[in-house]
């Protein structure tokens, strides 16, 4: 098959789950002798095309627009919206041009931002699939006023009208598939659920790693509120009164040096801020190892989760997982398989979960084997035969 993926998060340089998504994901094509095209947004440094291990990746230059026209009001909180629109428009007549040429098989866009608006302008023939990753509707609840720079009303607009004129759509746990079912008004089980793929060849246990007898707790991910930081804060004291002899390492980049500065004097009055590193962003070789040597992965995100790879790479890694009860993230690991789950933003229910695992060596041995084990449900080569089909049924 050719198909084209058509993203505006592609490495190298994009961060968070999505880019690994993209790059997993051409990647299991490649190696199932597809013929694999990607459309990304241009970043400064990098080539317009270029041919990477076969995979032709064209790169477009998102529209930008006056830094007066944010300040304006009522209209300054569209923004995006608008920047998203003009984007979809170039994107799609730009996707034509390249059908012509190379006769694509079909098209995938994400569901954030509505990339695909104009498909059905520009080609109306050619069927498209959707991946729902988590429409702004969702990631929108759990920002407070003022978080959030922008206004998602008309891009919520363009993400709904994208998925409802889909000839086919996936999501990475069942939880999300539900939940854009019922906001697009789709017949049930319209979306279909296949996990994100993750590359355990790459992300394995460390048979080599010896314990150092201090109890080390990972949390990897930005560092801001809607991230959990601050209820993971907030348990800390509660683990200590448990055990002192426990690290909370905090890796991840941030956006705002005043949440990072926040967090760290929230640690400091409570007395914990001794107990906690801050690597900060690491490259994906570093975060493997922090994965690998670490005894318990923490994931405490407020914000709705489809799926996260720092839990499944964790999972790959041998490690149990204790992660909040936000979107598809309880099915993903497992009560008692991959790890523990707590209630969200519930401080104390964190520090009993973790509480649990720091005294129970044997438990956290087990879940870790668990974790391996169901993690394999999502490596690439598995998935990838399960997006193909998904693919074949729409060609």
């Amino acid at each position: 098959m050719n198909i084209l993926l058509c993203n505006q998060w592609f490495s190298p340089y994009s961060p968070g789950g999505v880019s690994i998504y993209n790059k997993n994901l051409v990647k299991g094509l490649s190696k199932k002798a597809n013929e694999v095209i990607v459309v990304s947004s241009l970043e400064d440094g990098l080539p317009k095309h270029e041919i990477k291990e076969g995979v032709h990746i064209y790169r477009l230059r998102m529209p930008e627009l006056h830094y007066w026209f944010s300040r304006m009001p009522l209209i300054g909180p569209q923004n995006r919206f608008l920047r998203n629109f003009l984007y979809s428009h170039s994107v799609c007549r730009f996707l034509r041009r390249v059908n012509q040429e190379q006769k694509i098989d079909l098209i995938e866009y994400a569901d954030i931002n509505g990339e695909g608006f104009f498909h059905r302008r520009y080609l109306a023939s050619l069927p498209y699939v959707i991946r729902c990753h988590s429409p702004y509707y969702l990631l929108g609840q759990a920002y407070e006023r003022g978080e959030m720079q922008f206004s998602c009303r008309f891009i919520n607009w363009m993400e709904r009208r994208t998925i409802r004129q889909a000839n086919g759509i996936s999501a990475p746990s069942r939880d999300l598939a539900n939940r854009i079912e019922e906001w697009c008004g789709l017949p049930k089980n319209r979306v279909i659920p296949i996990p994100n793929p993750i590359d355990t060849n790459f992300f394995h246990p460390d048979s080599n790693h010896a314990a150092t007898g201090v109890i080390k707790i990972l949390f990897v991910g930005r560092i801001e509120r809607a991230k959990g930081v601050f209820v993971l804060a907030d348990a800390i004291p509660r683990v200590l009164r448990i055990s002192k002899n426990v690290k909370f390492i905090f890796a991840g980049g941030w956006g705002n040096s005043q949440v990072l500065n926040h967090l760290k004097n929230h640690l400091d009055q409570s007395g914990c801020l001794s107990h906690c590193e801050f690597p900060g962003l690491l490259l994906e070789e570093e975060l493997r190892k922090f994965y690998q040597h670490c005894d318990i992965f923490v994931n405490p995100s407020t914000l709705y989760e489809s799926f996260s790879y720092t839990n499944a790479e964790a999972m790959a890694c041998g490690k149990p997982v204790v992660t909040s009860d936000m979107g598809g993230m309880p099915e993903i690991v497992g009560h008692t398989v991959g790890g523990l789950i707590f209630r969200s933003t519930d401080s104390n229910d964190l520090a009993e979960k973790l509480s649990i695992l720091i005294k129970d060596n044997s438990l956290r041995r087990r879940l870790g084997e668990q974790a391996r084990r169901k993690s394999l449900d999502y490596s690439t080569e598995r998935v990838i035969d399960r997006m193909i089909a998904l693919y074949k049924n729409l060609s």
